[in-house]
């Protein structure tokens, strides 16, 4: 066995296409990761789940070019040696050169890590889930080789199956099929068995689907051995019959009883000990259900750890049942439209045409005659802060209510529409209320009548004096508030107009020892605004856009109050003063910061400039520049809590600017969720807040700033590609000094 391995091997590292085919490998996986997710671009992430989906792509073609150096031929056949050693030698020397190649792309994830953080748990299942999928690709190719006797045609076989089990889970999404078929196309893709490995998830179905596969292609090089031997006989049929029973039974079984892992640092994909703690206080049955429209598990392989945690989370407590439903049922629509669920359109692109599809995917749990839903969900990422806010509201029996004052002329309804349901998605009760000026005007309820529900504030332009010294008693009086305003307002809706205003709340929170500046906060980090031309009519043209860098909308990098990041617009920074509040008995943090690139824009003129043609992104001389605050958090001395946060902006979580920040098809929710993480803040909610922030992983490119990032674009790429091309080069020239002294030892 040891020798068949050498040869195999010594035949592979001996011919220079060897060396040519690996470089091509690692060069495109390492390419197509930075290029095709525009990594040196604010659309860049530290995630390296697509850099490990593409390396099976580079397998395609690698794999079964690198396999017809060492095909079966009839020379074989004649060797004293069972045919499974034949088999397995092939596969180990061709496993051992394809994970080496896989080693060279290490330098990939390093270079990312140099601009993003990256869980060494989820680097480490991933390249474990890539050596068992190299493994039964090697098996493949092995196997196909010693089947079919014409090296090219089983090349073309080898490329063409390997292309389809790398996605054919994606064909029920564009193809009407049944359940058993599409279950079928499933449970062969690459994608969908490496998902969790990806994510830092040890799957056992997955290992069991590996390792079935590879012993399932063992057997059959080695019957195609024996048949070209002429010795099969009805040993060897009854071992292949009973071993793809095995394989048949194995795969029911594996499905059914399995185990999870989760490998990551903040047990992302277990239940935590703040969740068994609410589950250890249900005293009556209570039921999970998960509606699913059965299409959705054949093309989202993520949903399956929705139905995982779920399962677990459920078997936390015997008193927990839970069930999946298909919402196509008869019945089963209505129910949930009862219940206020719809369902959500998701795309679905053909050969020729685009249609869309309506599916579901909601929890609804039921406790005591109650009922809470999570209208749609379609990962683990927020779930169990969802389930947990739900069970816990349930468990007390009350609801948590905030009051919404908009206090710059503005709408709720419509300036500011994706509050409310925001709101709602985390566990609050959004309820307007209005200033005391306004009482006379007809309006039902002023905040002054709700000292202990929490208030946010949104803008401050309109508060009079009377209004802002009754938001001030609020506050004194422990009242807790999250309160967004500038000592300016900006006409969003037209021309961006900036008007400066003596603002009476901002006069009021310096008692507290909070400065709004009268300036507008800008940075390189920002948002590319696209800029359209028009025609001589005034019709836009899009495809004439021009981008352009709008330094007044700065993009902040991940922090610990916004872990995304997220946009501001036209922002004013925040100076605090520690002895000022200590002397009203509290103490003042900093909540949210800029970059160190930021500086501060005043006005020319006697008025700012706004207007993006006529803005350059850098500051002029004479302009402060530097790291500055735009939100504080107060709270009284010697609480943890904050009973206050001040932000200096009042259109980061407006409906028009959410439309500026949003890409087609996903809203940007970075400003409402800081929003919300501020509300449990304030409200004392720190283990829910916790747990939901323990769900996310930072994979914001925070290291560096766009800018450098941007530079760094060719160094970087060109130094992933030259390390393994100039490893690969070392080995080849060592190789070849070995062969040429062994040939001179073998001549003498």
């Amino acid at each position: 066995m040891k020798r068949l391995y050498r040869n195999c091997l010594f035949k592979l590292l001996t011919t220079p296409f060897t060396y040519m085919i690996c470089g091509a490998a690692v060069i495109f996986a390492a390419l197509q990761f930075f290029i095709t997710q525009r990594f040196f671009s604010d659309a860049g992430t530290s995630d390296l789940h697509r850099f490990f989906s593409g390396i099976p792509y580079a397998c395609t073609l690698a794999v079964p070019a690198l396999g017809s150096f060492i095909p079966f031929t009839r020379n074989d056949l004649s060797l004293p040696v069972p045919a499974h050693r034949l088999t397995a030698a092939r596969i180990l020397s061709l496993l051992t050169v394809t994970a080496s190649a896989l080693a060279l792309t290490l330098p990939v994830p390093i270079a990312v890590s140099f601009f993003g953080d990256i869980e060494p748990s989820t680097l480490i299942c991933g390249y474990i889930g890539l050596i068992l999928y190299l493994t039964a690709t090697c098996a493949f190719s092995v196997a196909s080789y010693t089947a079919i006797s014409s090296t090219g045609f089983a090349f073309i076989v080898q490329s063409l199956v390997l292309a389809a089990v790398n996605g054919i889970h994606l064909l029920a999404g564009y193809v009407q099929m049944g359940d058993m078929l599409s279950s079928a196309m499933r449970a062969i893709s690459f994608a969908w068995h490496f998902d969790a490995a990806g994510k830092g998830i040890i799957d056992s179905r997955d290992i069991v689907f590996y390792a079935s596969v590879t012993a399932l292609l063992l057997l059959s090089g080695t019957l195609a051995i024996e048949a070209k031997r002429g010795t099969i006989g009805s040993f060897m049929r009854r071992i292949a019959i009973l071993s793809v029973a095995a394989f048949v039974l194995l795969a029911v079984d594996s499905g059914r009883i399995y185990f999870r892992i989760d490998t990551t640092s903040a047990k992302r994909f277990s239940v935590s000990a703040y969740s068994t703690a609410i589950i250890g206080r249900i005293s009556e049955p209570m039921s999970i259900t998960y509606y699913r429209t059965p299409s959705l598990r054949n093309i989202q392989p993520q949903v399956r750890d929705i139905e995982d945690f779920l399962q677990v989370y459920a078997s936390a407590s015997d008193k927990i049942s839970y069930s999946v439903v298909d919402p196509s049922k008869d019945g089963v629509a209505s129910r949930l439209s009862a219940y206020g669920i719809q369902g959500q359109r998701i795309q679905s692109t053909g050969k020729d045409t685009t249609s869309y599809t309506t599916v579901y995917s909601a929890v609804v749990i039921s406790y005591m005659g109650e009922t809470r839903t999570i209208p749609f969900v379609m990962s683990t990422a927020t779930l169990e802060f969802n389930l947990a806010e739900k069970l816990d509201s349930m468990m007390r029996g009350n609801t948590r209510y905030v009051q919404v004052v908009v206090g710059n002329g503005l709408s709720l309804e419509e300036d500011y529409a994706y509050i409310t349901p925001w709101l709602e998605t985390q566990g609050f009760q959004a309820v307007q209320t209005y200033l005391p000026s306004e009482m006379s005007d007809g309006m039902e309820e002023s905040f002054t009548l709700f000292p202990n529900v929490p208030l946010i504030v949104l803008g401050t332009s309109m508060f009079t004096q009377e209004d802002s010294q009754a938001l001030m008693n609020f506050i004194r009086g422990n009242g807790k508030a999250v309160i967004m305003t500038a000592p300016y307002t900006v006409d969003i809706r037209k021309d961006w107009s900036v008007i400066p205003l003596n603002d009476y709340v901002v006069y009021g929170l310096q008692e507290f020892g909070i400065y709004a500046r009268d300036t507008i906060t800008c940075s390189t980090e920002n948002f590319k605004l696209a800029l359209y031309s028009q025609t001589e009519a005034g019709a836009v043209t899009p495809s004439q856009a021009e981008y352009t860098d709008y330094a007044m909308w700065p993009s902040l990098k991940s922090q610990e109050n916004a872990v995304d990041g997220m946009y501001t617009f036209w922002p004013s920074a925040i100076d605090f003063d520690a002895d000022v509040a200590r002397d009203a008995g509290m103490e003042l943090r900093e909540y949210l910061h800029t970059g160190d690139d930021a500086w501060q824009r005043g006005k020319v003129g006697g008025k700012f400039v706004t207007n993006p043609f006529a803005l350059h992104p850098y500051p002029d001389e004479g302009e402060e520049t530097g790291r500055y605050t735009l939100a504080v958090s107060m709270n009284a001395s010697g609480e943890r809590n904050p009973s206050l946060i001040v932000i200096g902006d009042q259109y980061s979580c407006s409906t028009e600017m959410i439309g500026y920040s949003s890409t087609q098809g996903s809203i940007d929710t970075r400003a409402l969720d800081f929003l919300s993480n501020g509300l449990l803040s304030v409200s004392g909610e720190n283990a829910l807040l916790e747990l939901k922030k323990s769900a996310k992983t930072n994979t914001a490119l925070y290291k560096t700033s766009l800018e450098r990032l941007y530079e760094s674009r060719i160094p970087v790429m060109v130094s992933v590609c030259a390390i393994p091309l100039l490893m690969l080069l070392a080995v080849w020239i060592a190789v070849s000094i070995g062969r040429k002294k062994l040939n001179a030892r073998l001549l003498k």
